[in-house]
């Protein structure tokens, strides 16, 4: 929840530093996989973001908002090159 408080007032490296305890904390949970990936996104660290969707989807593959990131961050990545 701290993660998402920074996120939303454009905090994004503290956010990211909430986000990566939480995912340290709870390795399984796909939300904290998928939040992580969101905030790596939007800092243009789509590498990173890539790994942290994958790992959401790989932990629950029924996790939609996860399987659109995946996509997204993919195309992104695509349309960079």
């Amino acid at each position: 929840n701290l993660g998402l408080a920074f996120e939303r007032k454009g905090q994004l490296d503290q956010a990211i530093s909430e986000y990566q305890e939480a995912v340290r904390r709870l390795p399984d949970s796909a939300a904290a996989h998928n939040s992580l990936g969101i905030a790596l996104a939007q800092q243009g660290r789509l590498d990173e973001a890539l790994t942290q969707f994958q790992d959401a989807v790989r932990l629950d593959p029924t996790y939609q908002a996860a399987q659109a990131n995946l996509k997204m961050a993919r195309q992104l990545k695509q349309q960079a090159r």
